[in-house]
């Protein structure tokens, strides 16, 4: 079953950036339990970058998340950090496990839905 979730991703430096991912996940579920947890899409839809974690250098963040983007970020960039999130998921079991424990009960729940729906088990 397809899961998404929102997610803010915090980069530190001198150049410091929060990443606002929209992210899709394949979940299997077998008995009551989360068997597996597939990333499958990573899609970057705001940054804004701090400099000193204080001075908002470019706020490209959308509508969505209270205010107008400034400027408006070039595809590439939001490609470039989806890309970069992708590769820090797939080399840190930490970063799966976070996402496998925040999903778990949301797949199990999702999974039980079905079932009830598809008049499989009692609710």
């Amino acid at each position: 079953m397809l899961l998404s979730t929102r997610h803010e991703w915090e980069l530190e430096g001198d150049l410091a950036a929060s990443v606002f991912l929209n992210l899709s996940f394949m979940a299997t579920v077998r008995g009551n339990m989360l068997d597996e947890l597939k990333l499958i899409n990573v899609s970057a839809t705001a940054i804004t970058f701090a400099m000193h974690q204080t001075d908002v250098v470019c706020d490209g963040a959308s509508p969505g998340f209270g205010r107008q983007p400034n400027p408006e970020l070039p595809d590439d960039l939001l490609y470039w950090f989806a890309r970069r999130f992708q590769d820090e998921y797939d080399t840190h079991e930490h970063l799966r496990q976070t996402f496998r424990d925040d999903l778990e009960q949301a797949a199990i729940d999702r999974h039980f839905e079905l079932l009830a729906r598809r008049g499989a088990v009692e609710v």
